[in-house]
């Protein structure tokens, strides 16, 4: 019966211990973050305010300096987009551009009064947004 009673108190113990998880601090939210959409960095308003002011500390330059190197994997991404070009993905549209790619021409015009998009041949084939180093994409 004892045996029984320390091994309840025992389970207790470990399933009351793992629902903490360690520490009770919260995770600091980080005070620059990355926008991709528009290739900058962005002011998130994390735990100290002298960012809001104008004010950059050297905390603040060191984590821009590490975000930098991301920022121009975002240019790099929306350059490959812009010479690669979008077509509509499925639907009515299908085929059609969205967004020619740059350097494209239009072919004569067709009998009906349409035209078509003849695309560069050195467009881009693939455009892969960026990614942290351990694998999860940006916000794009």
């Amino acid at each position: 019966m004892k045996k029984l009673f320390l091994a309840g108190v025992a389970a207790l113990f470990l399933a009351t211990g793992a629902a903490h998880g360690g520490s009770d601090k919260p995770e600091p939210k980080p005070s620059w973050v990355i926008d991709c959409r528009k290739a900058e960095i962005q002011y998130n308003g994390g735990d100290d305010d002298n960012a809001r002011g104008g004010i950059l500390t050297l905390k603040d330059v060191r984590e821009i300096e590490k975000l930098a190197p991301y920022l121009k994997k975002c240019d790099a991404f929306w350059e490959c987009v812009r010479r690669r070009g979008t077509k509509w993905p499925s639907g009515k549209y299908e085929g059609l551009w969205v967004y020619p790619p740059e350097g494209s021409k239009l072919s004569p015009e067709q009998p009906d009064g349409t035209q078509s998009v003849q695309a560069p041949k050195k467009r881009p084939k693939h455009c892969y947004p960026p990614r942290w180093p351990n694998g999860t994409p940006l916000n794009t």
